[in-house]
């Protein structure tokens, strides 16, 4: 049970990492470095779409 709990925590945590990759990537963007502004969109979104199916994943069970 308390791995179960550990995992969800940690999952929990991949989707506010993403949040917070995709919106320095946001950041980048609006300072004008739209090389790592598009890279870090396009990894934070990719990472939060795997971080919400996984701790959805973790809920069911």
């Amino acid at each position: 049970m308390s791995s179960t709990k550990n995992k969800l925590s940690a999952a929990k945590t991949n989707v506010i990492l993403a949040i917070v990759i995709m919106s320095m990537g946001t950041l980048f963007l609006i300072i004008g470095f739209t090389f790592m502004g598009i890279l870090g969109l396009i990894v934070g979104a990719r990472f939060f779409i795997q971080a919400k199916k996984y701790k959805k994943e973790l809920e069911d069970n």
